[in-house]
C-alpha cells in the first residue's frame, strides 16, 4: 500500500521521481458518513467564484503563462490534508484526510475558489477520485481482511452514494484513468500480485492483461486518442537486507484504444537498474514524462529525467530538467514548483507547453504570505502539493503549523 506523505515529501529532493501530482493513495480512516445537502443558493454561491484579474490582466485558459497572482492564504476545515484535486463545474473538489479522535479520517471537499475549502464527506479510506464526463467517482480500498472497493458516486462534488457495481472484492485499486466512457485502474490482487482492471460503460470492473509479462505498470494515463501505461520492461524492485533495492530494466510505455489490448511504444533509453518511466504530463505540443535510467553519466538511478513524445507514441529522452520539486499539468502547461536558487528554500516557478523549454513565472499579488519552497530557520512556511487547474495552481501548504490552501492565478500579459 503506498504511502502519500512519504511520496510528496520525497519530491522535495532532486532526487526524487514520484511526482506530487501522483492521482491517488490510501490509508486507513473512521466510518463513513454524508452530512445533509445544502441548498442550491449555498451550492451557487459556492461554486461561483469572484473575478479577482484586472482589466488589463486576464486568467486565460490559453496561451502561455508568464505570471503567477498569489492569493491570501485560505483555510482548510479540520487541519485536514488535500491529497489530489479535480476540477468539475467551475470549482474544485478535493479528496484527503482529517484529523479524528481515534485517527485519521477520509474526507471529500469542495471550493469555488482553490483557497477556500468546505469538507462535504467522509469515507472510510482515503479515496482514488476521477471525473469522467458525468460524474465524479471516488474509489475506496478497505483493508480487510478481506481486502474489498468500495465505489461512492456524486454528480454535485457535495452528495456521495454508494455504487455496487464498482465495488470490487479481493482486491486493491491504485491508479486510475478515465477516457471517454472507459476507466482503467492498476492495482494489486488478493495474492499481493500487479493486476490491472477495465470498467465501461460504469459496468463491473474486469481484469485486463498487463501490458507484457515484464511489465511493471507505474501509471496510466488518458491520452486523445486512448490509453498509455508507463513503467519499466523488467524486473520488479526487490528488498536486500530490509532495503528496497530498484529492480533492472528499461523505461518502457504501451498504448491502448480501449484499456483492454496493450501495444509497445518507442522509449528510448537501455537496460539498467532503476530505469523507468514514472509519470506522464499532457501538454499542449504533446507529452512529457518523468523518469530515470542511468545512461547519463554522472547520474544514478533515483536522478530525475525527461523524455518527450509528439504523439504519445514515440518517447524521446530530453535529460535531466534544470529545476525539479512539485510538478503538476493541467492539458495545456506543466509548472513546476522549486527552489529559486541552489541551497535556498525561496520560491521559484517554472512553466512549459512542452517538458522542453521552460519559462520562469514571475509573482505578484498577496506576496508576502505565499509560502517557501521548504521550511527553514526563521521560516513558518512550506509548500507540500501543486495542483495545475486551467487558470492557475492550487498550492497546498503549511503556514504556523497549519495546513493552508493558496489560488495562484495564472495571467499573460
Amino acid at each position: 500500500m503506498l504511502d502519500r506523505r512519504r511520496t510528496v515529501q520525497g519530491l522535495a529532493v532532486l532526487g526524487a521521481v514520484a511526482l506530487a501530482t501522483a492521482v491517488v493513495v490510501f490509508a486507513n480512516g473512521g466510518p463513513g458518513q454524508t452530512p445533509p445537502e445544502p441548498s442550491a443558493s449555498q451550492q451557487a454561491t459556492l461554486l461561483s467564484p469572484e473575478p479577482t484579474a484586472s482589466p488589463t490582466v486576464l486568467p486565460t485558459r490559453e496561451g502561455t503563462w508568464t505570471e503567477l497572482r498569489w492569493s491570501e492564504p485560505g483555510s482548510i476545515p479540520d487541519n485536514a490534508s488535500i491529497f489530489d484535486v479535480v476540477s468539475w463545474h467551475g470549482g474544485y473538489i478535493a479528496v484527503g484526510d482529517v484529523a479524528g479522535v481515534d485517527g485519521h479520517v477520509a474526507a471529500a471537499f469542495i471550493s469555488a475558489d482553490g483557497a477556500r475549502w468546505e469538507r462535504t464527506s467522509t469515507f472510510s479510506a482515503n479515496p482514488a477520485i476521477v471525473a469522467t464526463p458525468t460524474r465524479l467517482i471516488a474509489l475506496v480500498n478497505r483493508p480487510g481482511p478481506p481486502q474489498a472497493v468500495e465505489a461512492w458516486v456524486s454528480l454535485d462534488g457535495r452528495s456521495w452514494q454508494r455504487d455496487e457495481n464498482l465495488a470490487l472484492s479481493g482486491a486493491s485499486l491504485g491508479r486510475l484513468a478515465a477516457h471517454a466512457r472507459t476507466i482503467v485502474a492498476i492495482g494489486t490482487d488478493a495474492a499481493g500480485r500487479s493486476a490491472m482492471w477495465r470498467s465501461v460503460d460504469s459496468a463491473a470492473w474486469s481484469p485486463i492483461q498487463q501490458p507484457s509479462t515484464r511489465a511493471i505498470v507505474r501509471r496510466v494515463a488518458a491520452v486523445g486518442d486512448g490509453f498509455v501505461a508507463i513503467g519499466r520492461d523488467g524486473e520488479p524492485d526487490v528488498a536486500r537486507g530490509g532495503v528496497g533495492a530498484r529492480g533492472v530494466g528499461r523505461p518502457a510505455a504501451w498504448w491502448s484504444a480501449d484499456g483492454g489490448a496493450w501495444n509497445v511504444l518507442q522509449v528510448q533509453g537501455v537496460e539498467a537498474e532503476g530505469a523507468e518511466l514514472s509519470d506522464i504530463f499532457d501538454v499542449t505540443d504533446g507529452y512529457f514524462a518523468i523518469g530515470s535510467d542511468t545512461t547519463t553519466p554522472g547520474q544514478n538511478p533515483r536522478s530525475p529525467l525527461l523524455w518527450y513524445s509528439a504523439d504519445g507514441r514515440d518517447w524521446r529522452m530530453i535529460g535531466p530538467p534544470a529545476h525539479w520539486g512539485r510538478v503538476s499539468a493541467n492539458g495545456r502547461q506543466a509548472v513546476i514548483f522549486a527552489a529559486a536558487d541552489f541551497g535556498t528554500v525561496a520560491l521559484g516557478a517554472w512553466t512549459s507547453q512542452d517538458g522542453r523549454g521552460w519559462n520562469q513565472l514571475s509573482f505578484s499579488g498577496d506576496v508576502a504570505e505565499m509560502p517557501a519552497f521548504e521550511t527553514a530557520v526563521g521560516q513558518s512556511s512550506r509548500i507540500e502539493s501543486i495542483f495545475a487547474e486551467p487558470t492557475g495552481v492550487i498550492v497546498i501548504g503549511q503556514q504556523n503549523g497549519h495546513i493552508t490552501a493558496w489560488f495562484a492565478q495564472a495571467l499573460v500579459r
